[in-house]
């Protein structure tokens, strides 16, 4: 961790009085690589930072070549309701679910073992004990964990037959014509870029998909919409919104053009606000919330 980040410094200012003997350019790309995280997550090179952020060094020069080092920083992840079934929590940004075969990170699911013990037996994965759903790494909000074998079938079977709600929240480029829409274009995986994900048409090769958007409000060059999915595809609302040309802002996977011209950008504004479950042990119908994040309100208002 680097010491001392100067509030009201940009990201590439700060890193490039660290590093004296680099260009500004060199550091800048740098931080679009990722060497660089502010309180674990990739941020643009014109991120201004606040007091109390973090600075962190994920890769290191050897020989000439960067490196991957695993940077293990536990995370402080709010607990929005837990019971002997179940435990809610809201997911920062810059927090993977689970690890993968290229990151070997801290994890929610380190958390999971942290907070609730062991889960064993808990889901069919051992390495994603109690996991039954995610949230990609850079959207925030809701997500309901398992803490017993039993709870975790019930979750599953809700997931797969549709019967849970899924509410967002995004802020994306552009103002859609019509107030509320639909998108049922198909999720496959992009044949031209590793990762990203393709909105296809019906009648082509792909996954059903569906989204529902109503915009909530408009304000400069951007709008507010409230998002629903009725099905769960890797990266579907950030694709379908660009599929239909307003994709989320600050997304550098489906928006990277449009992102890297703004100003402000402080993440994925995507957020996933409510989940409607019934609860696996009183069999009640429940709706919990995570907080709006402060960064859209700012984003909105500057």
């Amino acid at each position: 961790m680097l010491d001392n980040p100067e509030p009201g410094k940009r990201i590439d200012q700060f890193l490039a009085a660290q590093f004296p003997d680099q260009s500004r350019s060199e550091v800048q790309r740098w931080i679009a690589r990722g060497r660089f995280t502010v309180n674990g997550r990739v941020v643009a090179k014109d991120y201004v930072l606040k007091v109390d952020d973090r600075v962190e060094e994920t890769h290191t020069i050897s020989n000439g070549k960067e490196t991957q080092e695993t940077v293990r920083t536990a995370v402080d992840i709010p607990i929005i309701f837990e019971d002997d079934d179940i435990v809610l929590v809201n997911k920062p940004i810059g927090v993977l679910v689970h690890p993968t075969p290229k990151n070997d990170e801290w994890t929610l699911v380190d958390f999971v073992r942290e907070h609730c013990g062991s889960l064993d037996g808990v889901g069919e994965d051992p390495e994603r004990p109690g996991i039954v759903h995610r949230l990609d790494r850079d959207v925030s909000g809701v997500m309901v964990i398992a803490k017993t074998p039993a709870a975790w079938r019930h979750l599953k079977e809700q997931f797969m037959q549709r019967t849970i709600t899924k509410e967002y929240r995004a802020i994306v480029f552009g103002q859609p014509s019509q107030p509320t829409g639909t998108i049922t274009f198909k999720i496959a995986h992009s044949q031209t870029r590793g990762g990203k994900m393709a909105a296809r048409p019906e009648h082509e090769l792909g996954r059903e998909a569906w989204t529902e958007y109503e915009v909530l409000q408009t304000f400069k060059r951007y709008a507010l919409l409230r998002v629903f999915i009725r099905t769960g595809r890797t990266h579907q609302i950030r694709a379908h919104l660009a599929a239909i040309d307003h994709p989320v802002v600050g997304d550098m996977i489906y928006g990277a053009k449009r992102t890297r011209l703004t100003k402000g950008i402080e993440r994925v504004y995507l957020h996933a606000l409510r989940l409607e479950v019934t609860h696996p042990g009183s069999g009640e119908r429940q709706s919990f919330e995570a907080p709006m994040p402060q960064e859209f309100e700012r984003f909105m208002q500057a």
